[in-house]
């Protein structure tokens, strides 16, 4: 039976109980208030003593943020790498905006983040706060444990854990009592790029290994762009879109976003709308980063959660889209091109001792290619159902929910909001029928390989 849910049990104009609740760190709190026993780490998970969590949770976030990182920065003696982590923008009610707003280093971040959202001496208060980060890592997702308060710490968990894992969500949850809400998407892709070395993801797990995959598939490569030397390789690169937009109530919310971008080999290109770069000049427009620069911050930007949360699920998932068709598109190319060619012996061809060794290298060649292609599509077939699956599940379960949360008078765009996702939702399907028709074609190109394996047995 479908879960249903009724969407007045959320009062979207509550007031904030106390600005404390949003301007405390938790676990400064527990440490200093109560003594608590446990690391920075430990205490943000809260994981019970006996909880198998400790198997499954504890070792992604410490392999990405160590407590000794977060245990240095709370006291003071860590040494800031010089980057950018975040682009950081806090406003008004009445689109009053904070002086710092804009791109930021670890350490600016961090400072940023201990001011108060409320009653900041010179500034004005920050009822809505957007984040966007790239490639998170230790040095934006510290000071993010590390200020959070009691009720955002659930809500940055599962964001953190579902981005970390390449998980595949979209969901409008409630938390106990309806107290706040959140709504998340986790949009896992795959981005096709050529450049001379692979860009690898800097950031690994506790054994070593890259947190994103980045394969090489120069071996099903097209010919290069004119004017391109013919010494770049193509790579595929696992990626992923996430976006936390969470709060008290339709006025107060803050909106964290965390996507991949280390696959462009141009990192500082300030052309990019995906990398910080591209804003750290402010024009006469400063442009919302988590959009990828497609919504001006200004007296037009969208006030209402829910909204925004709808719009960038729908800038976001425009995007995802677009490299999955790019990857089916070289998927395409590449399979057919080789294909084509004659790389197995023909049925009738006649076995020598002269060709017979031509004939049976041709057949261990077409095998591993085989076994190549068919490793690459399981992974793209997969990954993009689970995708397919979660908007699906969105759907039918949080779309109507979100909708009927609106007062009639402001439900319209939500309406088109949601028509212009499930069209994305449509797209996503047709590249996966697309790709399981490959599958389809290499199946039939194994088969072709096994008679030919079996026709020169018997000639043996």
């Amino acid at each position: 039976m479908p879960l249903t849910i009724r969407s007045n049990r959320f009062d979207w104009d509550r007031p904030l109980v106390s600005f404390e609740w949003e301007d405390s760190s938790y676990i400064d709190t527990l440490i200093e208030a109560h003594d608590a026993a446990g690391t920075p780490l430990e205490l943000f998970l809260g994981i019970p003593e006996h909880s198998p969590r400790h198997n499954y949770e504890f070792p992604v976030l410490n392999s990405i943020c160590p407590d000794s990182i977060l245990l240095a920065i709370r006291q003071g003696t860590v040494i800031f790498p010089n980057k950018l982590v975040v682009w950081l923008h806090d406003r008004s009610l009445d689109n009053g905006v904070r002086s710092y707003n804009g791109v930021q280093s670890p350490r600016d971040f961090h400072q940023l983040l201990k001011l108060k959202r409320f009653s900041q001496d010179g500034q004005c208060n920050a009822e809505a706060r957007l984040m966007h980060i790239t490639n998170p890592d230790q040095w934006a997702i510290g000071p993010l444990i590390l200020t959070a308060s009691q009720l955002q710490i659930p809500v940055y968990r599962e964001l953190f854990m579902r981005h970390l894992e390449g998980d595949s969500h979209i969901r409008m949850t409630f938390s106990p009592c309806r107290r706040t809400f959140a709504l998340q998407f986790h949009l896992p892709f795959f981005a096709w790029r050529r450049s001379k070395e692979c860009c690898q993801d800097v950031r690994s797990t506790l054994d070593g290994v890259p947190i994103r995959d980045a394969t090489d598939v120069s071996f099903l490569s097209t010919l290069p762009p004119a004017g391109e030397a013919n010494n770049h390789c193509e790579f595929l690169y696992e990626a992923q879109s996430s976006l936390a937009v969470f709060g008290w109530n339709r006025a107060i919310w803050t909106a964290c976003s965390l996507t991949d971008s280390y696959f462009y080999s141009d990192a500082k290109n300030p052309n990019n709308e995906d990398l910080l770069t591209y804003y750290e000049d402010i024009e006469e427009i400063e442009w919302d980063a988590i959009s990828m620069a497609e919504l001006p911050i200004d007296h037009l930007s969208i006030k209402d959660p829910r909204e925004y949360f709808l719009m960038i699920l729908k800038i976001r998932g425009e995007k995802c889209k677009d490299e999955w068709r790019d990857v089916l598109y070289h998927m395409k190319i590449g399979i057919r091109k080789y294909l084509r060619a004659p790389h197995v012996p023909r049925l009738r061809q006649k076995q020598t001792l002269g060709n017979a060794d031509n004939q049976a290298e041709a057949i261990e060649k077409s095998e591993a290619w085989v076994k190549e292609v068919n490793t690459i599509l399981t992974r793209l077939t997969g990954t993009l159902s689970k995708t397919i699956t979660a908007c699906d599940t969105f759907s039918s379960r949080d779309a109507a929910l979100i909708e009927e949360s609106f007062e009639p008078s402001s439900s319209k765009n939500s309406e088109f909001l949601l028509y212009d996702i499930a069209i994305i939702a449509d797209e996503l399907r047709k590249v996966w029928v697309d790709l399981k028709e490959l599958e389809g074609l290499i199946e039939k190109f194994k088969a072709q390989v096994s008679v030919s394996y079996q026709q020169r047995a018997t000639t043996t």
